[in-house]
């Protein structure tokens, strides 16, 4: 472990080494605040009131994170160093999570910027704490998610804006993806907006969670998995790694379907259950034959 924390210690300090880190902190931070006043109706929203700033951070994170992992694996290889480092006494296994969660803490120390908003909404509205906490859960695990893919495409490049410009194509297409059904199959536990959203909504289910580490994962040993096609010389075992990476594929496909259709229980954390009629109601709409008009707020 001690490794592990030389490397992670050695590249989180990096990232400060000059003034590139805290120009994309602050241009995350003016996103984040005229995104969700400007455009998440900041002004018109009462207990979900941060809804306004988690709303668009998809968006935000699709042009922030790239610059943040573009560098892990694409600065080593362009200063040939890459080679060396693989020779290191540690496994690539703790190389990657130490590339990872360097670049993760880099994410959660902006993603801590939005504590002002927080208090500053909080003394103007009367904040729905447990649909703030999920708002953030979902924020965290997105951050993670995004930042797995980033290391991923930094790791298969030499170059620092091909990186960067791959990845955000590659978080456009994943936060944009939208599938809809096979036959009677649902398909909505593939999607990222399907998932985001019910933490904004407060309503969660084990699939909602289980998309973001699945995928967490399949991207982190993608990583794991591409270090070692560096060192692949026959095409043979070339072959093996595209053929494991789509067996990858369809485990996560497997597991958010699976976690979808048989786990439907779904949780209400908001503080006063609003999103979630009582048992009777549900029980008299169920067995009602009149026509209910509901006029929403």
């Amino acid at each position: 472990m001690m490794q592990f924390f030389v490397q992670l210690k050695k590249d989180f300090t990096a990232n400060f080494s000059g003034m590139n880190a805290y120009i994309v902190i602050a241009a995350y931070y003016i996103l984040s605040l005229f995104s969700a006043l400007y455009l998440g109706d900041y002004f018109l929203r009462e207990s979900e009131i941060m809804n306004a700033y988690f709303s668009l951070q998809p968006i935000i994170l699709t042009l922030i994170i790239p610059a943040i992992t573009m560098r892990t694996w694409a600065d080593e290889a362009k200063s040939g160093t890459l080679e060396l480092l693989l020779t290191q006494p540690i496994s690539y296994t703790k190389l990657v999570l130490a590339k990872f969660f360097s670049a993760y803490l880099y994410f959660v120390l902006m993603a801590a910027t939005s504590l002002f908003l927080y208090f500053v909404s909080n003394y103007l509205s009367v904040l729905d704490f447990g649909l703030t906490i999920s708002g953030y859960c979902g924020l965290l695990l997105s951050g993670a998610f995004f930042t797995a893919v980033g290391c991923l495409i930094s790791a298969m490049s030499r170059n620092n804006v091909l990186s960067y410009i791959t990845t955000i194509f590659a978080l456009f297409f994943i936060t944009q993806l939208e599938l809809t059904s096979i036959g009677s199959i649902s398909l909505d536990a593939l999607n990222f907006e399907y998932n985001y959203k019910a933490f904004l909504t407060g309503v969660l289910g084990a699939g909602n969670v289980l998309y973001f580490l699945t995928g967490i994962l399949l991207f982190l040993w993608l990583n794991i998995v591409t270090l070692e096609y560096r060192k692949a010389v026959h095409t043979r075992e070339k072959r093996s790694f595209y053929a494991f990476a789509f067996l990858l594929l369809l485990i996560f496909a497997e597991s958010c379907l699976s976690a979808a259709f048989w786990e439907r229980q779904t949780f209400d954390v908001t503080d006063d259950g609003k999103f979630t009629l009582p048992e009777e109601d549900v029980n008299f709409l169920k067995n009602t034959n009149k026509r209910i008009d509901i006029i929403l707020y």
